[in-house]
Parts: structure tokens; sequence; C-alpha cells
């Protein structure tokens, strides 16, 4: 007999294994594609990133597989893929391959991305899964991760239907169950120890009318508006489904009720609750930028410093001040000196001339060689007046209170003579270029100034 690989995974030349590091890491431990298309190797697959993928050449039998790191016992697989139309296989060792499911939705037709997790007719015990192409599109698969496996902290369950006593409905075992009575409390409720934004739950039931609530201890009644979803399972056999409900839900009550005749039969429910940094029905790590995201979306709710944007993708406009903007639209909070506008992209290039008479008041926040200054400039108007000389020369340095706003332009007043009159009261404009403003600012300051104010007394 050939084995499992000689019959559905032959031809495979490429391969990557990785080492489990936690529970939380994926079932598959090695992953194979039968080509593979520039550096798009089979491992990026199942890395728990959904923008990154493995991607085989274009041709008829591409396909890429996956070995699980021990036999278990599955019905959900989620994936994510773009190609046309697709099969998937789930098998054990060398027993032949079952196809689990084959995927020849329209939708395929347009090669758009497909995102779904998908349910075999029937349960399996297997350790190997295959995703072949139907066509000769290339495989672009960008993850593929076995759900429904283990259940979350029991932590997470404070109260359910039968307690104390453990439920049959989350012992992880798809051959237990809970069974309602046929003539009254016809639903099952599962509390959570929290308030979780939920969309996804993974439901093994028995056939019939259901319909699925998301609601608050405070709000325990169920109606439309705590409807997830309302969903029929033919006959009485035992069905595995993965419920999306409506719309994002935030509550901490799960309840699932019996609309039609007879008994509840739950096998098992595992509702989909991500850790912090996880994302969507696999629960996908949050982009590499986000210091944290949406947990149904995956949209970032926090950039890092300087960083905007659903994914953090932007650098917030470069006369933000201090580089801060708002993270969904880029908005600055405020714009560096000489800037303004929405993004700070308008530059004000505004000249003028003023003279400043005399005082002896100093204004909060001027360095103390200043007499009069621009407080919101930091540049001095005018000078004290102690020592007769010919050059008065003051560094930015010097008669700033703070250095941001020199930038480097070291030499910004220079006084060389008196007036003719040598009346040392006369006051002579200087132009003052400040490069980090853009603007042509007029110091007004008193012949023969110096900047020092050991030798002034007031």
């Amino acid at each position: 007999m050939f084995s499992f690989y000689k019959r559905c995974f032959a031809g495979f030349i490429i391969l990557f294994k990785i080492t489990m590091q936690d529970t939380a890491a994926t079932l598959i431990i090695e992953a194979h594609q039968s080509s593979t298309n520039g550096s798009f190797v089979a491992g990026l697959a199942f890395d728990g990133i959904l923008n990154t993928f493995s991607l085989t050449n274009d041709g008829a039998n591409q396909s890429w597989s996956a070995t699980l790191v021990k036999p278990n016992e599955i019905a959900w697989i989620f994936v994510r893929i773009k190609t046309g139309r697709f099969r998937l296989f789930v098998g054990l060792d060398d027993a032949d391959p079952y196809t689990c499911v084959q995927f020849t939705d329209s939708v395929v037709e347009k090669r758009e991305i497909i995102e779904n997790i998908f349910t075999c007719t029937e349960t399996y015990t297997i350790n190997k899964i295959k995703i072949s192409n139907a066509e000769e599109y290339p495989l672009k698969i960008y993850e593929v991760k076995i759900m429904g496996t283990v259940q979350n902290d029991p932590k997470v369950y404070t109260n359910f239907s039968g307690f104390p006593e453990k439920s049959e409905a989350l012992d992880n075992n798809l051959h237990t169950f809970y069974q309602s009575d046929a003539q009254r409390d016809m639903l099952w409720f599962l509390r959570l120890n929290s308030a979780y934004e939920i969309k996804w739950i993974l439901v093994s039931i028995r056939g019939g009318s259901y319909e699925l609530h998301i609601t608050t201890t405070a709000t325990s009644i169920v109606n439309g508006a705590t409807l997830c979803k309302e969903f029929s399972l033919s006959g009485i056999r035992q069905h595995q489904t993965a419920i999306e409900c409506n719309r994002a839900m935030l509550g901490d009550t799960i309840i699932i009720k019996k609309t039609d005749e007879g008994s509840l039969r739950l096998f098992e429910i595992y509702p989909i609750v991500c850790p912090s940094n996880h994302y969507g029905p696999s629960c996908a790590r949050c982009r590499k930028k986000c210091q944290f995201c949406d947990s149904i979306t995956g949209k970032c709710t926090q950039c890092p410093p300087s960083f905007y944007g659903e994914e953090c993708q932007y650098s917030c406009p470069q006369h933000c001040l201090d580089l801060i903007c708002d993270q969904a639209t880029g908005k600055c909070n405020g714009c560096q000196y000489g800037f303004k506008g929405l993004q700070c992209e308008l530059r004000i290039t505004t000249d003028f001339m003023t003279t400043v008479p005399h005082t002896n008041t100093p204004f909060l926040n001027c360095h103390h060689s200043c007499v009069t200054c621009n407080r919101d400039l930091q540049v001095c108007m005018m000078c004290f007046q102690r020592l007769e000389t010919n050059v008065c020369r003051y560094t930015c340095r010097e008669i700033c209170s703070g250095e941001s706003a020199c930038l480097g332009y070291q030499e910004n007043c220079s006084r060389q003579d008196n007036d003719q009159t040598g009346n040392s009261e006369t006051y002579l404009p200087i132009i003052v270029k400040l490069f980090h403003f853009n603007l042509l600012h007029i110091l007004s300051t008193v012949d023969n100034c110096i900047h020092s104010i050991s030798n002034y007394t007031p």
C-alpha cells in the first residue's frame, strides 16, 4: 500500500518545520508544498500572522500539506486562502485520505481572498491535512489553523447549565453531551468571567432550530437586541458548525435556545475569546507595529508614537507638534511653530517689523539678558544696556530661554555703531530670521547693549 504522502503529497520539494513553544501555538508542526514561488515558503501558512503567506507556482497539481503534532479528532479548520477552486483533504498516517471540503463557490472564480472556518461532514481523527488546487492557479495560503481541539481556560467559565457539576458541553469531548428536559428549560447558558467582544462560536449540536444569544448578567433577558444568530440543522444527527454572529457583540453570557420541538442536545461549544494582542476567528497575532488591536477586526487601536492608521503603517506628518497625531485620521494634535493646517502642511510666511520701547519688567520665561521678549517665539525683543561698546553681539543660546528655538542659528543679533548723536537710548531694529519658524521678526535693541546679566543691577 502506498503511504498517505505517496498518494496525496507526491512531489513535495519544500519542507518547513517549527518547534512548538506553547499551548496557544498551532497543532501543525511541519509543512510542505509542491513548489515555492520566491521566498514564500510553506511555513508562512501557519505562523499565526494573517498577512504573511506561502505561495506555489502556477500549474496543475499544486498543493500544500501539513503534519500535526499528534493525531486529533478534528471538526473545524480555519483557512485563509487566495486561489481558484480547491480541495481540502484530511488523513491519518497511511490510511486513505478523506475529502473534507471541495470549494467551488463563485467567489473562487474571482480569485478573491477567502477566510472561513470549514467543517468536515464527519469528524475524523487525523494527523495530516492537504490543500490542492483544482485549477492551474497558484496556491496562496495565508493561514491554516486546526480549531476546537482545546477548550478555553476553565477560569474563563464561571457558571453554566448544571453548575457546579462538570459540564459535558465543555469537556473537550465531541461524544459526550448535555441534554435538556424535553418539556422545559429548552436552553443552555454559559457565563464568562468578564464581558468579551465575541463574534465566532464553534458549536457541536444535534439537528434542530436554534437561537444563539449574547447578553450580560445585568440584562439576561433574550430578545432581538441580544440575538447573535438564528440557525437550523437538518435531521437529528450531530452537526459541527461555526456560528458567526450578525455583528460583534459584547457580553458575558452565551445562551443557546432551541426553538422547535424536542430536547436540546449540546455536544460541545467553543466561544472564540482571543488573548490580548490577538484577533479574528483564528486569534492571529496583531500586526507587528500595533501596540494593541481590536480583537475582532485586527485594526490597530494603539500605535507606537509618531505612527497612525489601521495597521500603524503611516508616519505622522513631519510638522505635527512632537510628531503626535490622531491614530485614526493622522490629523495633528498641534503644529510646530510656523505651520498650520489639519496636518500642519501649510507654512506660515509672514514678514513684519516692530520696535519695542524700553521696559524694566522682564517677562516670564525670558532669558535673564532680556528686558522684554516674545514668549511664544522665545526671542528677546530688547536686551539690557550696561556697557558702551562698538559691538553688541548675542548668540541664540544666550538670549533664548529654550535652545529649540535656535536650531543652530548662532548669531541672531548684531550692532556695530552708535547713532551719530551718541544717544544710547535710540532704538534700532535688527531683522532676525529664525530658521525654525521660517519667519522674519524684528529684534529691537538699544545701542551698546550686552547679554551678560553680571553687570546688570535692577
